[in-house]
């Protein structure tokens, strides 16, 4: 059900599903290839004489078995994650927030590879530096596994090297100005 639910998302839903129409997002029970039962949540795309036709709103074909409204536990009407509160829209509007969904994850898959080409080119090129050069520190540390040098910023470990094996890894965005030679142990305090 991405983009609109996350894993570690609370759902809050209404036992009463008397009333269940397209567009609704329910909270049904599956059985799966081994007679396990399983919770799904998925939104309703079609409704006929107490069947119900669901499919996740990332899915582009609806799920290939109908479901009873026996097996519906409940309608999901709000999403809690973390210190925000989704709504959770019904009928038309809910078969929209799955439209959106769709538009969503196509436009950016474009905007994404466009994005990390232009990150990795400003990467490697080091025009970044020239704007933006944080004040870091430089730890070395020396474990049983080798040296490990770790770049902090701001209390934050932003990127870790380990000469021995050549181990270098950098978060972003600080790629755009680190690199390997600042964390060689030579010059270290």
């Amino acid at each position: 059900m991405s983009p609109l639910m996350k894993n570690k998302d609370l759902l809050r839903y209404s036992e009463n599903c008397h009333s269940v129409s397209p567009g609704d997002v329910i909270l049904f029970r599956s059985i799966c290839d081994n007679s396990r039962e399983s919770i799904v949540v998925h939104r309703v795309v079609k409704s006929r004489d107490r069947i119900l036709f669901t499919k996740g709103d990332s899915s582009f074909s609806r799920d290939p078995d109908p479901v009873p409204l026996e097996n519906v536990l409940g309608l999901v009407f709000r999403i809690d994650r973390g210190r925000w509160s989704i709504p959770v829209w019904r009928g038309l509007l809910g078969l929209h927030q799955m439209v959106f969904g769709y538009l969503f994850r196509i436009l950016l898959l474009p905007l994404r590879f466009c994005g990390s080409f232009i990150y990795r080119t400003l990467a490697s090129a080091g025009l970044f530096r020239i704007f933006w050069k944080p004040v870091t520190k430089k730890l070395v540390f020396h474990t049983p596994d080798g040296t490990l040098v770790k770049i902090i910023w701001k209390r934050r470990t932003v990127a870790t090297w380990r000469p021995d094996s050549q181990h270098f890894v950098c978060r972003f965005p600080f790629a755009l100005f680190l690199n390997r030679d600042e964390c060689t142990v030579g010059d270290a305090p």
